[in-house]
Formats: structure tokens, sequence, C-alpha cells
């Protein structure tokens, strides 16, 4: 278990548990989601499933899913057929399994808060009304350094904290200029272009 985790209260104004299903927060390869669209669409980066949903992989696939309700993160690799539950994935048609970690409550928290894919100015598909504490910037990077002391290195779920806190809170400067050191340290990752991507389609649709 984690401790000493710094209170942000604007963190607790949508609780995980609100939501339901995952979000995918490392997309590798071809994935395909069938949802309720009569032919499969190509799964997307920092986009959200819903239980029910079916998530297919080729066998070149990478793909990372953080549950809502229960912060379970699952890492699957290779072909597999998928059904999104309630608090975790089944396989279908297999005994694929995933690599399963429990993140932190607080991060998920967060997480819940990355804004939609579609860049809307809406955060999570819900519209948040919360009060931002004076010392909300520095308790943020207080947690994301101790998430980021504690994940390995290709791990970039303390970056995804980081950056829906910052959206947040508004400081679209400090995420471009977060994004660009990262890419700067490691230009060839796909999971920081991913979100290099999506944010600053979500910064350019917020500033409409």
């Amino acid at each position: 278990m984690i401790r000493g985790w710094a209170c942000v209260l604007l963190f607790a104004a949508v609780p995980a548990l609100a939501q339901q299903g995952a979000i995918i927060t490392v997309l590798q390869g071809r994935v395909t989601v069938e949802q309720q669209a009569p032919v499969p669409q190509p799964a997307v980066a920092l986009a959200r499933v819903r239980p029910g949903d079916k998530l297919r992989l080729e066998s070149d696939a990478v793909l990372q899913l953080v549950y809502f309700q229960n912060a379970r993160q699952e890492s699957w690799r290779g072909a597999a057929r998928l059904e999104v539950g309630e608090e975790q994935s089944r396989a279908i048609g297999s005994s694929a399994q995933p690599a399963v970690k429990q993140l932190p409550q607080m991060l998920v928290r967060q997480l819940v808060k990355t804004p939609t894919a579609e860049g809307s100015g809406k955060v999570g598909a819900v519209r948040l009304r919360s009060v931002t504490p004076p010392d909300a910037a520095a308790k943020l990077d207080e947690n994301y350094n101790q998430l980021r002391q504690q994940a390995e290195a290709s791990d970039r779920t303390p970056e995804l904290y980081l950056l829906a806190g910052l959206f947040e809170l508004k400081n679209f400067e400090r995420i471009e200029a977060s994004l660009k050191q990262w890419q700067q340290t490691a230009p060839a990752d796909p999971v920081l272009a991913a979100m290099a991507e999506h944010y600053r389609g979500a910064i350019r649709a917020a500033a409409k």
C-alpha cells in the first residue's frame, strides 16, 4: 500500500466509483473495439471503454487498461479477444491473461478527469464544478514525483496523472512544456506521442 499521499480536495470532486469501465492508457499495434456500431472501430489511446464492449487484439498488440471502480491496471500482449467488465476484463475463447497491477485510488480519481477523445471542454464526459485549493499545483507535483519514483521508467501512468491534473487546472503552457521535455528525452516512445496528440487536441478544443 502506498502511504504518505498529499490530500488534494479537487481530485475528489468526481470519485472513480462514479465511473464505469476503463480507460485505455497504452495502445500499440492493432486493436479494434466492438461497441454498438455495426462495424468494429480502431481503438484510440486515452479513450474510455464500457462494460460489455469487446476488444480484439492482433498479434502485434499491446494494450493497457485501468479500471475506474477498483483501480485495477491490466496489461495485455498479443492476440486475444476481451470483454470489458465492471472491474476487470474477461478473455473470450482463450486462456489469455493480463499482467495485473493495483494502482493508488488517488491516481485513478485523476485519470477519470482525462479530457475526452473528442477533445471537448468536458473532462471525463462529466462537467465538473470544484473549488481549486490554492496549493493544488504544488500537491499535484508532489504526488506526481512520488508516482514517478515508484513506477518503472517505461510506465507513463504518472505522466497521465500529471497531465490530467494540469488540464483541470487549465495550465496549458505547463502541459506543452512537459510534453516537449518528455519527448526530447524519449523521442521514439509511442505512448508519449499518443499523449501529446491527445492533449494538444484537447487544448485546441478548449481554447475555442
